[in-house]
């Protein structure tokens, strides 16, 4: 028994170095291979995927199955309808990737120069991270869609999504290794993230991960991962009514923020109005007309008929045609509800002035707040940043993730034989500079 636990040992040690070695090699693959290539591979992928598209079906449809055999509950219904693979869905995912090559190439463009007191020219520019782990729940297109950002920024992809969807990943992966080999990259650039996701994100393999998915998906990649991490977990997404709200504009905002995807993050899940609205009636009886769900504080009961809530239901990321509605006698109260309750990415405000709406704009704690705009547009697309995977409110990575979001910074510093004068070198203890690349 131990010598055949010392053979495995041995084997595991093996097998790691190789993946380290072709891990750098991979980068620096990558990194120096030109736009043209890159937007090439992307090419072929969309051609690939549009010619094994019956294929991508039929292993969607086996993933579909096998789910269904599972059970079914209002969040396996939610699981199916992002699992499903329609034609409608793959063609969006081929309008992603023919928008992704119309978007700018941000690889080795200069963020800023300047030179210092001592003719030191400093340039910095974006760069790949290197290699991105990205684990995520049962959305295919999602694969789709990170595999076009990947290539596009010149990072070497490691995908982890549910198993639920394993075959149907298997065959887009498929499609991309096609890409790759047309465009003459490395296939190994593009694979599927070992089945041990807890001994993969506690190597040292990755140079960034990014989880799109929910709570527990979150604290599982905190836990273990040894990169940095930028999360898109459950967005909380308010909505304040002022007083002096437009009541049509109200409407056609609420109504966008609320009915036209529920599922999606950046749906509304909490309405807060001012006690002193006058068309709070109109707002709720349009929102019964439409089939959603009112969950009403006290104050809302009074005004039209629906479930009282408690504190509990606020702070959750509804995902359905619900939302939660009471009324707060200030704007100071609706920020202070907001930034208890908020996941810290999206909020809105609705009111005529401009004061007011920079107020609650400056004192809201998210990276995302808009005025008079319905939060739907709240990702990367809407955004007119192109293509996405994710919404982050990390203290270093905030906003949606889109290309130009996929890329480090370096610094290239140059001179003609500059050297650091004594009087410049400070008597403070020496603090390191971390490697790590974000």
């Amino acid at each position: 028994k131990l010598q055949f636990l010392y053979f495995i040992g041995k084997m595991l040690a093996r097998h790691a170095r190789r993946w380290m070695g072709t891990s750098a090699e991979l980068k620096r693959c990558m990194r120096l291979t030109d736009h043209e290539t890159r937007c090439h591979a992307i090419t072929v992928f969309k051609t690939q995927l549009k010619e094994k598209e019956s294929e991508i079906k039929e292993a969607n449809m086996k993933d579909c199955e096998a789910f269904a055999e599972k059970g079914i509950s209002e969040d396996a219904v939610r699981k199916a309808n992002k699992m499903y693979l329609s034609d409608e869905r793959i063609e969006k995912c081929i309008d992603d990737l023919d928008e992704l090559l119309q978007t700018k190439d941000h690889v080795g463009s200069l963020c800023s120069e300047w030179e210092t007191e001592n003719k030191v020219a400093i340039r910095r520019i974006r760069v790949p991270f290197g290699v991105v782990g990205l684990f995520y729940g049962s959305d295919p297109t999602l694969t789709v869609r990170s595999i076009g950002l990947f290539l596009k920024t010149g990072n070497v992809a490691r995908l982890k999504g549910s198993s639920n969807i394993k075959h149907t990943d298997a065959a887009i992966i498929s499609a991309a290794h096609k890409a790759l080999e047309a465009a003459g990259l490395p296939s190994e650039a593009v694979l599927a993230a070992p089945s041990n996701s807890e001994a993969f994100l506690s190597s040292d393999a990755l140079d960034l991960v990014i989880s799109v998915g929910g709570t527990e998906l979150q604290r599982f990649v905190k836990q273990h991962s040894l990169a940095p991490v930028i999360h898109h977990g459950p967005v909380v997404c308010s909505v304040y009514v002022h007083v002096d709200a437009e009541p049509i504009q109200v409407i056609r905002i609420i109504k966008n923020a609320k009915l036209q995807d529920p599922e999606s993050h950046n749906a509304v899940d909490h309405i807060l109005v001012h006690r002193d609205y006058p068309k709070l009636s109109e707002l709720l009886d349009v929102l019964h007309e439409e089939g959603v769900d009112i969950v009403g504080s006290k104050s809302i009961k009074k005004v039209t008929d629906c479930r009282v809530g408690g504190r509990a239901d606020w702070g959750v990321e509804q995902l359905a045609k619900k939302v939660s509605v009471r009324t707060v006698s200030a704007l100071e109260e609706a920020i202070d509800e907001m930034n208890k309750h908020s996941t810290g990415h999206v909020d809105a405000i609705i009111t005529k002035r401009d004061d007011i709406a920079e107020q609650f704009q400056q004192e809201v704690d998210s990276v995302l707040t808009f005025h008079n705009t319905s939060p739907r547009f709240a990702d990367a697309e809407g955004m007119g940043m192109g293509p996405g995977i994710g919404l982050a409110a990390n203290s270093f990575s905030c906003g949606p993730i889109s290309s130009k979001e996929l890329l480090a910074i370096r610094y290239n510093v140059t001179s003609i034989g500059r050297t650091r004068p004594i009087s410049a070198v400070s008597s403070n203890p020496v603090v390191s500079f971390g490697r790590n690349s974000v």
